[in-house]
């Protein structure tokens, strides 16, 4: 927060409230002060800026659908026709917060592993597969038939291509349909061993907002960060990554805003 007093001291005039009729005057020696609401710029810090700077500082001219806020930078650019320079200080409302996106670390290719279950009942042929229940277990994944392939199901030593395992409160795999399996010797309580790759999924893109000020860190399994601070409420921002390269691992990440107003 910005506490400041200015008073009628020697060399410095303080305006009354001003409308957009107001004409300032001043000379190579005057120096101006004013408080902006912009679409960019540091936030809540004095910056001196000049009419060749101040734009590429705090961004165009808000839209006059803006309103009063709009006001700001017009003076701001009004005052510099007449002034060496401005000091300007951009101001948000209460609670103003801008967005980042965190990108997430992919992860290692995992190792195969052993899987040990039970049978829970008799399997059951299903069309050109065989459905076996099994007794609950620690296994909290699920394996789709598109993810199967390498899978195997060792039943007494002999293996079986998994054709697919669902989780839940009663786990339950398929295998293809095999004639040289027994089923009468697969009886409640027979061990089977599933064997196969766990594939790890990468968390989701972090969408998250921060009140101006925020430090921001990269989170653990996240390996990038970015947030577009700068930007006015009306305009609509998006991020969008192209020209991939997996052999040299760069990529390019481009903002792009559409203004209204």
């Amino acid at each position: 927060m910005i506490s400041q007093t200015i008073t009628e001291s020697a060399g410095i005039t303080v305006l009354k409230p001003i409308d957009n009729n107001i004409s300032l005057t001043g000379s190579s020696q005057t120096i101006g002060a004013t408080v902006v609401a912009a679409s960019q710029g540091p936030v809540g810090k004095p910056v001196t800026v000049t009419a060749d700077n101040w734009q590429s500082i705090f961004g165009k001219p808000l839209p006059m659908s803006a309103g009063t806020k709009a006001e700001g930078l017009r003076h701001l650019k009004d005052a510099l026709t007449e002034c060496a320079a401005c000091q300007v200080v951009r101001v948000v409302g209460t609670g103003a917060q801008f967005p980042s996106l965190a990108f997430p670390v992919k992860p290692e290719a995992p190792a195969a592993k052993d899987y040990k279950v039970t049978i829970q009942s008799t399997p059951i042929v299903e069309s050109d597969t065989i459905k076996i229940l099994l007794s609950s277990s620690a296994l909290d994944f699920t394996v789709s038939a598109t993810e199967a392939d390498g899978w195997t199901v060792d039943i007494n030593s002999q293996l079986y291509n998994l054709h697919h395992f669902q989780h839940g409160a009663t786990p339950v795999l398929w295998i293809a349909k095999d004639d040289s399996l027994n089923l009468e010797a697969m009886t409640s309580g027979t061990k089977l061993v599933i064997h196969g790759k766990v594939q790890q999924t990468p968390p989701d893109v972090l969408t998250a907002s921060h009140p101006y000020g925020t430090d921001m860190a990269v989170a653990q399994d996240y390996w990038l960060v970015v947030w577009p601070v700068d930007g006015h409420p009306s305009d609509h921002r998006r991020v969008e990554i192209t020209a991939l390269d997996d052999v040299d691992q760069r990529f390019t990440l481009a903002f792009y805003e559409d203004h209204y107003g």
